[in-house]
């Protein structure tokens, strides 16, 4: 066999590959209503309607990895408020998911201040917004979960 039979066929399996572990991807990422987050709490799941959050104008300042500041502000809400009946105070932290499964962990303390944690809403998709952290890497787009972890 030469070698380009052989790289044909190397291609071809990574190809396949890729393709397999693209559709296992997609059949396990979370599925919501649309303009709704689930939230989690042990096996109980509640959906929570975006549209029917009572939102307030928010502003704060995020910084990215470089220690570049950039304001943010919008309508939000914050994230305790959403998950008030929850039982939030007794967990030891939150994750919020997005819908392509990236994830930030917030503390039971972040959760249950008055100024950190907070969604943003716009244009019928939730964002997570940190403020006072000092890399935005735990900013989540397109929030679909979130879940309490005892």
């Amino acid at each position: 066999m030469n070698s380009k039979k052989r790289i044909a066929i190397v291609v071809l399996v990574c190809a396949a590959l890729v393709g397999v572990f693209t559709l296992w991807h997609n059949m396990t990422r979370t599925k919501v209503p649309e303009n709704a987050i689930a939230v989690i709490e042990g096996t109980n799941t509640s959906y929570i309607d975006i549209n029917e959050l009572k939102l307030n104008p928010v502003s704060g300042q995020v910084v990215n990895g470089k220690g570049e500041a950039k304001d943010v502000s919008g309508d939000g809400i914050l994230v305790r408020d959403v998950l008030e009946n929850t039982g939030v105070a007794q967990c030891k932290s939150v994750f919020v998911v997005a819908d392509d499964e990236y994830a930030a962990e917030l503390n039971v303390e972040e959760v249950t201040s008055e100024d950190k944690a907070y969604l943003l809403i716009k244009d019928n998709e939730a964002r997570l917004y940190v403020f006072g952290d000092g890399n935005s890497k735990r900013n989540v787009s397109n929030v679909i979960k979130i879940e309490l972890k005892k």
